[in-house]
């Protein structure tokens, strides 16, 4: 057997290597979800682990554990069970997957387990269903995920807060929901008592060169010497835009000017099936993991699969990368309603940053340890190990200094701190909150504070440190933020008056804003406004609400973005209050050409054969080519009209493709006709909208009941008389998140030639949605002087539409590696013998606020001499 230091070193001196890196984005669900969806949960100790390759050419760990007790599955006590997990050295092979569990011999671990799709046991979700059973430097007995920190999102789509478990609790609960005798609350999350980490410094390049901002799993690092790639897509992600999240992607990579990064998107190709567990040659993105390799709680993984040769970089080597490839998980793995593109688009980008070789932002480049100094790290990146919506795929400072570091000539040199757009003041009603913001330029990172006063002095607000901040004056005041920068003097921003009116003046709701193509190419932006009347609408350009440039007057608005643009509007009633809407994002692709959307083609019986049409909305001139073929839109073109005569011999598939006036264009479904089966004609069962009336931002699910021969069907809006296509709309149940009350039918056709049908109308009935108000701290934590051995009791005020959640830290402002307390507005630390500092972190649905750090001192104990009597 070959010592896997051997092992080891073969793999770093051979140049004919395959090899691979990835990264994954996880979605770590409830631990009642955990325990339903695992095959077995068992209590284990590891013996050893070896690798082998598999017959695609992928190294797997194989990990040998002894079965103590079984909580769940098919397993006995005191058998064996080898769980064969992604990656690992093999002589001549090499494939890395961070986030692959490892097992090491003598630990015990309560582990849920999984089955690959080659019927192998496999840790649930990678890392996720693995839980090392140890004890905390207190003592107390703990199951803990063996990292320490597992980064990703929970089940709401918020970053994942990892914490410690009390493990007989755990365990005692994890039989209690397997009986269903157990409240389903958790009660069993502790604060663990964590040793310090061994200082262990990663040892290479300075920081600040390309090769500190490379990913180095088992030390091994991977750069392209010419970065240009072409990526093709295969597969769909259902209900979002795959494509377009892949053009995101490689549109923000390519687009940092300080370097030469050439990532391309080809065409769709359904045949690049390899994923991560073949070479195929091509560098793919696969949606909705159709070959079902990624396990389930991951969202993406991706990176470079395949690498055989290494060049000179700075003093050492990397491995050239041959291929590179993104997989994103299906749909279901997916936290239910969240799936949104915003999302997608980000992981696709931070997934697409591995391929570039980039590390994590807020890890080290073994991707075992949180980054310290002298690397450059950052919590608020693409590439940090929790991939953030709110980014929408945008790259960040850190990564477009990784990129331009890594790929050019480095980051541009330092600019001074400039305000582009000064905060507006507002009028509010007493009682309300409002919300002021900037927008900065200048070298990142940029700090804020804001100030009740006018600049250049005024009083700090505690906790204000963010670009926009909350307030709820019970008077007129006027407040200013300080903008600093990494270099240059700090600047002030103008001063910005909010106006408080009397309670007898109604607050203000506004709509989401709705847009329009008009007939000047451009689009129609409208708002519905309530509270009040006598409203005027201002509308803003600007990707933040309430942070912009105001554009005119009116409702509706009329604009034509040469670029795609953010525009939102503030309505203010005749008695002075305001409300500000949320943001529309408006593309030039928008205003000037709208989407077309196709029916599936319904099917006439003619004279020996069949007449085919269809429906199509979105734009004028419509021009149609039919195909014969399985593909949409693709294959041998049989006719150019708005109509085509068929007659097939035997089941033959059709499609038609339809462009509007200004080149854009839709694809029908494709449907097969069979001119020897006997024809059922359609019909409509039922019709029915669940819920008939949602709020505003809710979404109603649409179900049509229909029986006939070879069914397709199409949902609509309006009216029968005055149609609009649903794109996408070609299953008898379909999701739809209407913003005004609104008539859905549905058209059932059969592909054997009866007539089609139409069902009647079905309302989903929409009230305005409620405003939803951001956290904003009223009273920050104060600081306290406690007596050696005691506890500090700290406690926040904030306000902010409920619910409130609030996670306290232990540490400078912004450092979340020590998360304490319980989901509270009060926090009690355990013992403290020396000086500590906390904050707090308050979000709820629709934003954050972070408090200072405030000090807690400990002073010796005074004693007090008693004479014995």
């Amino acid at each position: 057997m070959l010592h896997p230091r051997g092992v080891l070193a073969m793999f770093i001196v051979s140049l004919s290597i395959t090899c691979s890196a990835f990264g994954a984005t996880y979605l770590v669900p409830e631990d009642r979800v955990l325990i339903q969806r695992a095959d077995a949960i068992v209590i284990a100790a590891a013996a050893e682990s070896y690798t082998r390759l598999t017959p695609g050419g992928i190294v797997v760990t194989v990990n040998r554990l002894r079965i103590e007790e079984v909580l769940k599955g098919p397993y006995n006590a005191g058998t064996e069970l080898s769980l064969v997990e992604r990656g690992g050295v093999f002589p001549g092979h090499a494939s890395m997957f961070p986030g692959a569990p490892r097992y090491g011999a003598g630990h015990r671990y309560l582990i849920f387990t999984d089955l690959n799709r080659d019927g192998e046991a496999i840790t649930w979700g990678m890392s996720i269903g693995q839980f090392e059973l140890t004890r905390d430097d207190a003592g107390r007995r703990l199951a803990t995920h063996v990292s320490g920190d597992l980064a990703g999102f929970d089940h709401n789509l918020e970053p994942y807060t990892d914490r410690a478990r009390d493990e007989a609790g755990f365990i005692s609960w994890i039989r209690g929901i397997l009986s269903r005798t157990v409240d389903p609350e958790p009660h069993y999350f502790v604060d663990a008592i964590r040793p310090e980490r061994a200082t262990r410094p990663w040892v290479g390049a300075p920081a600040f060169t390309g090769s500190s901002y490379l990913f180095a799993p088992g030390g091994q690092k991977f750069r392209w010497a010419n970065p240009n790639a072409t990526f093709v897509t295969a597969g769909s992600q259902p209900s979002l835009n795959g494509p377009a999240a892949v053009a995101t992607a490689i549109g923000q990579w390519d687009a940092e000017p300080n370097s030469n990064v050439n990532y391309q998107l080809g065409a769709q190709n359904d045949a690049a099936t390899g994923g991560l567990t073949t070479a195929d040659g091509r560098n793919a993105v696969l949606f909705n993991d159709p070959n079902n390799e990624l396990p389930a709680g991951i969202g993406g993984l991706g990176g470079i699969s395949s690498a055989s040769s290494t060049y000179a970089y700075e003093g050492g080597s990397v491995f050239q990368p041959n291929e590179v490839d993104v997989v994103i998980n299906s749909t279901a793995e997916f936290p239910s309603g969240t799936a949104i593109q915003s999302c997608l688009n980000s992981i696709v980008t931070h997934e697409i940053g591995h391929t570039l070789g980039l590390r994590h932002a807020d890890k080290d480049p073994s991707n075992t340890m949180n980054c310290t100094a002298p690397l450059d790290c950052s919590g608020g990146a693409i590439m940090t190990s929790i991939t953030q919506c709110t980014f929408n795929g945008r790259l960040q400072p850190w990564d477009q200094a990784a990129i331009s570091t890594v790929y050019g000539s480095g980051p541009p040199a330092c600019t001074p701190p400039s305000i582009n757009t000064q905060p507006s003041g507002t009028t509010i009603p007493a009682g309300q909150t409002a919300m002021l913001g900037v927008v900065a330029a200048g070298t990142a990172p940029l700090t804020y504070q804001w100030f009740i006063g006018n600049p250049p002095s005024g009083t700090p607000i505690g906790g204000a440190t963010n670009s926009f901040v909350n307030v709820s004056p019970a008077t007129t005041t006027t407040y200013f933020v300080r903008v600093t920068g990494q270099c240059g003097s700090p600047i002030d921003s103008d001063a910005a008056t909010v106006t408080v009116n009397a309670p007898a003046c109604p607050a203000v709701a506004v709509s989401a804003p709705a847009a329009t193509p008009n007939a000047q190419g451009g689009v129609n932006l409208s708002v519905s406004a309530s509270g009040g009347s006598g409203f005027t609408f201002t509308w803003f350009e600007g990707p933040v609400s309430g942070m912009g440039t105001p554009i005119g007057t009116g409702n509706p608005f009329a604009v034509t973005p040469v670029a795609t643009t953010g525009y939102w509007v503030r309505a203010q009633n005749n008695c002075g209050n305001t409300a500000n809407s949320a943001v529309i994002t408006v593309s030039p692709q928008t205003a000037g050409c709208p989407v077309v959307s196709v029916g599936a083609p319904m099917v006439l019986v003619s004279g020996g054969g069949f007449v085919l049409s269809t429906m199509a909305s979105g734009g004028t001139g419509f021009t149609f080519a039919w195909f014969q073929g399985a593909t949409p839109g693709a294959g041998t073109l049989i006719g150019t009209q708005s109509n085509v005569f068929v007659s097939p011999a035997g089941p033959t598939k059709y499609s038609v493709r339809v462009t509007n006036n200004c080149n854009n264009s839709g694809v029908s479904p494709v449907i097969t006709i069979n001119p020897s089966q006997s024809c059922t004609p359609p019909a409509i069962n039922a019709v029915s909208a669940t819920p008939p009336a949602i709020v505003a931002g809710q979404t109603s699910v649409l179900s049509v009941n229909a029986t006939g021969t070879d069914l397709s069907i199409q949902w609509f809006s309006g009216s029968v008389e005055n149609t609009a296509l649903i794109p996408n709309g070609t299953s008898s149940t379909i999701t739809v998140m209407p913003m005004t009350t609104t008539t859905y039918f549905a058209g059932v056709m059969s592909g054997c030639g009866a007539a089609p049908v139409f069902s009647s109308g079905v309302t989903v009935s929409v009230s305005p949605s409620i405003q939803c108000v951001p956290p904003a701290i009223t009273t920050p934590p104060s600081i306290q002087t406690i007596v050696a051995g005691a506890s500090a009791q700290l406690s926040v005020g904030a306000t902010g539409s409920e619910p409130l959640h609030f996670q306290w830290f232990e540490g400078p402002n912004g450092d979340t590696s020590k998360p304490v307390g319980t989901d509270s507005a009060t926090f009690v630390s355990a013992p403290l013998k020396s000086p500590a500092r906390y904050w707090v972190h308050i979000t709820n649905d629709c934003g954050s606020a972070d408090t200072d750090a405030v000090q807690v001192n400990v002073e010796a104990g005074r004693f007090r001499a008693v004479r014995p009597r």
